[in-house]
Formats: structure tokens, C-alpha cells, sequence
């Protein structure tokens, strides 16, 4: 039944999507980040859903006239730029053929990103973009934190499966993300969108719960990264909060009672992060780093896509036999 919903829906969006082709644009951040139709178990699951709503939108570009523009800020040239350098990297990589397969995944996402640019240039247009966002991957977070409560915290948490973040340090980072956009959310005027004052209430401390549900989800993925990650964002919202004394007195009854909740287990796994050196995970990653470096420093335009291999590894890593992603985004691109 859910496979059926899902496609009439999105069959029916199309003759919206070609009016207004923003509409296509949020459809198709809802169905790339959110991955509804891996909630499927027949002919949905495994549907170009995201790629069928791409070609609406575009066609809808095309002939809709609704205003457009490209903003060209700072920020939009050096995202162009960066997507000029993955490309130039692509033709020099290490290995173009698998190069290539995830150049061609990450392009199109790339192209959207500018359609969205291009097509969102309203306020209204940029708080919709927050809730979808928010909401696709609060949806999991929500879910994950109540998995966690339910078990104690003895399993682990993990996103839709195939999707871009089924793994739990993915969906660690994507929750971590989210809340801050939950919290502007928020803030915002909720009466601007929601005229009943008990309706407009339910939603802001709706919010408030989400928030905190997550961040039981991020401890339930027992992800280190996570772990420093939520830490470092709890840190940076109260030093942009207008109510330092406020928020940082939730946060110092809040924070030991989520923590105290957790098994031993996961604070043992927890706090091997101070004796990183004898973890072989973590010194895995640390390899990789280097690997990524000292690929950039021999290779003017990188490695390319994809260069995670044993003969990669072998060439540029200080440890040639383990061979793990390097789990930084940072390392990541420079590589």
C-alpha cells in the first residue's frame, strides 16, 4: 500500500512541479535526503524517484515563468569552483573508471543544487527548504532517539537502508545538522504559519522534543565522531544563544542525565577516544588521513573519486595493510 501511495503522489506532483518548479525542487531534496520510498517493501523501493522528479523540475524550468536568478556571492563561486576542481580531478584520477561512477552521482546532485539556487529566492522559499530538511532527517532522528530510549541504548542506530545515510556515522552527522536547523525553526514566528495559538504551542515544544529525542539518536549510533561532533554543536549553540544562563543551565541538567542513560558499553567505547593510539579504528582513520595528504602533496589535482584501494594504500599511506575511508570530509576532498 505504501508503494502505491508514494508513486500517486509523486505521478500526481508533476503537473504542479511543471507550474511551479519549485515544488519539484523540495520534492527532490525531501526524496534525496529523506529516501521515503526505502520505506517501501514492493516496486517503490528500488525507483529512480529522485531522478523522475529531477526531470520535472527541469523540464518545469524550462517553460514556467516564474522569476529566476543565479545569486553570484562569494559562496556560489566557490561552490562552482569546487565543482570545476571535482571534475578536473575526475579526468586525472587514480582510477577514472571508478572515478567515474561516483562523478556521475555527485554532478547531478550538484546540477539540483543549482537549479535550487537558481529557482529559490524567497524568504518564504528558504524557511520551506529549512522544514523539509529539518523534517526528513528529524523523522529519523525522532525515530532512533525513541529506538534508543526503548533498548537502553544497547543497540545501535542506523538510517534507511540504501540511502546516504544508512550508516550510523552518517546518520550521526546528518541528526547533528538538523538540530541546529530545529532550533531556528524554533525561534521563527510559528503564529506566522500556524494561526491557533494551542496548535502554534504544540508545535514550538514539539520542536524542543525533537531536539532533545535526537540527541539521544546521535548517542544511540555510538559514534565517536558523533559523540565530539553533538559536543562541539551543544558548545557553539549556547555561544549563540541569547539566553547563556538559561541555556547553559538545560544543557548542565540535560547533558549528564542523556549521558547516565547510556550503557557501560557505550561509555566505555565513549572514552577510548583519550587512548586513540591503541584503537585501531581510530588509528585506521588517522591513516587514511595521512594517505589523503600525501596524495594531494604528489598529486597536484588528487586522487580522484573512489581511491580507497589496497594499491592506493600501498603507494601513500604509512600503514599500507589497513585500509579504512578516512571519515573526514575534510581529508576526503583534499585526497
Amino acid at each position: 500500500m505504501r508503494d502505491y501511495i508514494l508513486a500517486g503522489f509523486l505521478f500526481g506532483s508533476v503537473p504542479f512541479i511543471l507550474w511551479r518548479p519549485a515544488i519539484g525542487v523540495f520534492l527532490w531534496i525531501w526524496l534525496s535526503v529523506m529516501s521515503p520510498h526505502r520505506l517501501t517493501w514492493g516496486f517503490a523501493w528500488n525507483m529512480r524517484w529522485a531522478y523522475f522528479i529531477a526531470i520535472a523540475t527541469l523540464v518545469g524550468l524550462l517553460f514556467s515563468r516564474e522569476p529566476k536568478r543565479l545569486p553570484v556571492t562569494p559562496v556560489t563561486v566557490v561552490l562552482l569552483l569546487m565543482v570545476l576542481c571535482m571534475n578536473v580531478s575526475t579526468v586525472f584520477a587514480i582510477d577514472i573508471a571508478l572515478s567515474l561512477e561516483m562523478w556521475k552521482t555527485v554532478i547531478k546532485i550538484m546540477l539540483m543544487v543549482f537549479v535550487a539556487l537558481y529557482l529559490l529566492h524567497s524568504k518564504q522559499h528558504v524557511q520551506v527548504l529549512i522544514w523539509i530538511l529539518a523534517g526528513s532527517v528529524a523523522f529519523y532522528g525522532i525515530k532512533g532517539g525513541l529506538f534508543t530510549l526503548q533498548v537502553g541504548g544497547e543497540y545501535r542506530v542506523y538510517g534507511p537502508e540504501g540511502s546516504f545515510i544508512e550508516e550510523n556515522n552518517a546518520l550521526a552527522l546528518a541528526t547533528i545538522m538538523t538540530i541546529p536547523l530545529l532550533y531556528h525553526l524554533f525561534l521563527q514566528d510559528i503564529k506566522h504559519w500556524v494561526r491557533w495559538g494551542l496548535v502554534a504551542a504544540m508545535v514550538r515544544w514539539g520542536l524542543v522534543a525533537a531536539m532533545v529525542i535526537c540527541g539521544f539518536s546521535v548517542l544511540g549510533s555510538q559514534s565517536r565522531g558523533g559523540f565530539l561532533a553533538i559536543a562541539a554543536m551543544l558548545g557553539f549553540l549556547w555561544s549563540k544563544s541569547r539566553a547563556k544562563a538559561a541555556t547553559g543551565l538545560v544543557l548542565v541538567l540535560l547533558v549528564p542525565v542523556a549521558i547516565g542513560f547510556m550503557p557501560e558499553k557505550w561509555a566505555d567505547r565513549m572514552w577510548t577516544i583519550q587512548t586513540y593510539q591503541q584503537d585501531s579504528s581510530a588509528m585506521g582513520r588517522i591513516n587514511a588521513w595521512e594517505m589523503a595528504f600525501n596524495v594531494a602533496q604528489d598529486r597536484p589535482f588528487g586522487g580522484g573519486f573512489e581511491m580507497y584501494s589496497r594499491s592506493v594504500y600501498a603507494r601513500y599511506a604509512p600503514d599500507p595493510t589497513t585500509v579504512l575511508a578516512a571519515h573526514s570530509i575534510y581529508f576526503q576532498m583534499l585526497g
